[in-house]
């Protein structure tokens, strides 16, 4: 099963996910690329991209580099996650997975073109995942707590030192731009949606939400059931 975790900054999803790995070690965590292990594939898949490249640089220069890497991440990824065997995990759960990464792009053709259609190559794209991606779990909190965590913790972020209306307004973008792209989902195929506050829940609560997801959509069989 195939799991991502998404969510403004804030929401606590790499804290939900540490607690998902400690309470369960049959759930596979996955961070990043292996950058070795998937060099290949990404230049393969940058060679595919070039017209489509080349279409980003003449309509948007300074958007192209980013536009074209996340493209390339995404189709990295579905072709790394298409080739994962491993029986030692019953689910991977993603941290920056295919929505995040659509987002990002929408994100940027919007600051870049204006707010214009998703672009067919992106539509057909992220038509690739329903069938890969079996849940979503949207982790999210009120405007005040995400504020105060992005300004409390030690990581860098664009709006960190932001007015209180920069923050909100940087929110209100990727949340309307989240639900732009997750709405897609359900009309392409079957992908669960859970939605879980993390200003309600804790870290350790969280995960149980979304561990009790996981057991209902593909609960563990033994040898004897899959003879």
């Amino acid at each position: 099963m195939i799991v991502e975790l998404v969510g403004v900054a804030g929401a606590g999803k790499t804290t939900v996910l540490n607690a998902i790995r400690q309470r369960d070690q049959t759930i596979r965590p996955w961070r990043r690329f292996e950058r070795l292990r998937s060099l290949p594939m990404s230049i393969r898949h940058m060679v595919a991209l070039v017209p489509t490249a080349l279409e980003l640089l003449r309509k948007s220069p300074r958007s192209c580099w980013a536009c074209t890497k996340h493209l390339v991440r995404l189709r990295t990824l579905h072709t790394m996650l298409a080739r994962e065997t491993t029986t030692a995990h019953r689910a991977i759960i993603l941290d920056e997975g295919p929505v995040y990464s659509l987002c990002r792009l929408r994100l940027l053709q919007q600051a870049s073109l204006g707010n214009t259609h998703l672009p067919s190559g992106w539509r057909t794209t992220l038509a690739q995942w329903p069938g890969s991606l079996d849940v979503v779990i949207w982790l999210d909190a009120p405007d005040p707590v995400l504020m105060q965590r992005i300004r409390s913790r030690a990581k860098a972020h664009d709006v960190k030192q932001g007015t209180d209306r920069e923050v909100f307004g940087f929110l209100e973008r990727w949340r309307c731009t989240y639900r732009e792209i997750l709405a897609h989902l359900p009309a392409a195929g079957p992908v669960k949606m859970v939605e879980v506050d993390t200003a309600r829940e804790s870290a350790g609560q969280a995960a149980s939400s979304v561990l009790a997801v996981v057991k209902r959509m593909r609960p563990s069989r033994g040898p004897e059931e899959e003879s």
